[in-house]
């Protein structure tokens, strides 16, 4: 349908298509979805999505954030096709918040994340996965803004050569990964 003007108000939905930078986004969430999963950490009465993070390795190695699994009790994680599965801690580096915990086996192989070593860029794509507020499996897309950044965290504690992006990072979002355009 058109206006007077001969603007369009409604496409015809067969003539429609998805723009390239789309099509690249979709593609780098497909790419990545099995290598992300849920952290749920068991508090008293209910559970709660505590953060993400990300399958390094086929055995069930995943990375996250140290402050994601607390303690390292009660560890469960969600993966992308609904099953659930309990993971140990393995270990934590409070200087640079990173912990790895193993995740039970299962009857397949995990999927681990292909990662990228080379040149980061200010720029470049930038695409977080996660779950913030507890809204499974989101992505949001920026840029990164800056390299080299120094970060404090709630314990005053410094985080050197941190990414800085414009990408929507929210609570639950901790520990996910942050993706260029390949995923």
């Amino acid at each position: 349908f058109y206006t007077e003007d001969g603007v369009v108000l409604f496409e015809d939905d067969s003539s429609w298509s998805y723009s390239l930078e789309e099509k690249e986004n979709m593609r780098a969430f497909d790419k990545a979805k099995a290598s992300v999963i849920e952290i749920v950490q068991d508090k008293s009465l209910s559970s709660s999505i505590s953060g993400c993070g990300v399958i390094i390795s086929s055995e069930g190695y995943a990375v996250t954030n140290g402050h994601v699994v607390g303690s390292g009790k009660d560890i469960s994680v969600n993966l992308y096709d609904g099953t659930s599965v309990n993971a140990t801690l393995i270990g934590v580096d409070s200087l640079t918040d990173i912990a790895v915990i193993k995740l039970e086996k299962i009857d397949r192989k995990y999927v681990p994340l292909e990662m990228y070593s080379g040149q980061l860029n200010i720029g470049q794509k930038a695409i977080a996965i996660g779950s913030p507020y507890g809204y499974s499996w989101s992505m949001s897309v920026g840029v990164v803004s800056g390299l080299s950044r120094l970060v404090y965290t709630s314990s005053m504690l410094p985080l050197t050569n941190m990414i800085q992006t414009d990408a929507a990072i929210n609570p639950g979002n901790s520990g996910g990964p942050l993706l260029n355009s390949r995923g």
